[in-house]
């Protein structure tokens, strides 16, 4: 089941992309726009993102050593992957969560 679901990503994502774009409705998403341009170069935007980016590098570097422990103490096959995966969502969710708060 797993390999099929794997083979069936690419069309998915595929698939999930043609949708998105459709959605816009004649919005001009062209990078080089000048539309485009002023939302990139925001200075509250661009703040927000940097307070976000930090709260994620210290989410993360406060994560590893709970993980750490938690790690040890449990009997889990690949722990070291596994302990990667949580970093990464751990900081991928406080960035999120970050932007969201203060980029409101």
């Amino acid at each position: 089941m797993a390999n099929l679901l794997a083979r069936m990503l690419p069309i998915a994502i595929i698939v999930a992309l043609a949708a998105l774009r459709s959605s816009l409705k004649g919005v001009r998403t062209d990078p080089r726009s000048n539309s485009i341009n002023a939302l990139l170069q925001d200075e509250l935007r661009q703040h927000s993102l940097n307070r976000a980016y930090r709260n994620a590098l210290v989410a993360v570097l406060l994560a590893q050593p709970i993980l750490a422990l938690l790690l040890t103490w449990t009997t889990m096959p690949y722990p070291v992957v596994l302990m990667a995966s949580m970093t990464a969502l751990i900081g991928a969710c406080t960035v999120v969560c970050s932007m969201l708060a203060y980029d409101r």
